[in-house]
C-alpha cells in the first residue's frame, strides 16, 4: 500500500513569519513536503526500503527545482553527511507525485525530473482550492499518452496488486 507524504505547517512556521501573510498553503506546505522527502533521500531511507511506494503530494513541493542544487552538492559537500548509496535523482524517480502544481510549467518540470509514470492526478478537492475540473483539464496539454497515465493509469499501477 502506498504511503502519502501530506504536508502540514512546517516546524518553526511561526518564527518564519508565515502566518501574517497567509503563506502556509503556498510556501509552508511546499517546504514541509520538500524537507520530508529530501530527508528520506539523503538519509538512505530508499536504499533500505526499495519497494516502498511513496506519494509526495502537492507536486513534491519544490523538489523538481532542487535537482541541480543536489547535483552540485554531490560534488562539493562532505560525503559523510549523505547516507544514501544511490544518486538522489534515482530516488526522486522512485517517488510518486500528485499533479497539484496549479500551473502547467511546474507540472512539465515535475514530469521532466521524475518521469510521467511517477505522476498521478491530484485535485485538492475538499480543501480550500476547489479546482478539480481545472486540475483534470490541465492534463490535456501534456504530450501523447501522458494525460491518460496521469489521470488514472499511474494510480491504478500504484494502488494495484
Amino acid at each position: 500500500m502506498p504511503v502519502f507524504v501530506r504536508p502540514t505547517g512546517p516546524q518553526g512556521a511561526e518564527a518564519m513569519g508565515i502566518a501574517p501573510h497567509n503563506l502556509l498553503r503556498s510556501v509552508g506546505f511546499s517546504q514541509d513536503t520538500t524537507l520530508a522527502v529530501a530527508k528520506l533521500i539523503f538519509s538512505g531511507f530508499f536504499d533500505r526500503h526499495p519497494n516502498l511506494k511513496l506519494i509526495a503530494l502537492h507536486g513534491g513541493g519544490v523538489l523538481p527545482y532542487l535537482v541541480g542544487r543536489f547535483e552540485v552538492g554531490d560534488r562539493v559537500e562532505f560525503d559523510h553527511l549523505r547516507e544514501m548509496k544511490s544518486k538522489h535523482a534515482n530516488d526522486l524517480c522512485q517517488v510518486c507525485y500528485d499533479s497539484i502544481t496549479h500551473e502547467l510549467a511546474p507540472l512539465h518540470r515535475l514530469i521532466e525530473v521524475a518521469g510521467a509514470s511517477q505522476v498521478m492526478l491530484g485535485t485538492d478537492w475538499l480543501h480550500h482550492v476547489h479546482e478539480a475540473d481545472v486540475a483534470v483539464s490541465r492534463l490535456d496539454a501534456l504530450p501523447a499518452a501522458q494525460p491518460e497515465a496521469v489521470r488514472c493509469g499511474n494510480a491504478a499501477r500504484a494502488f494495484g496488486p
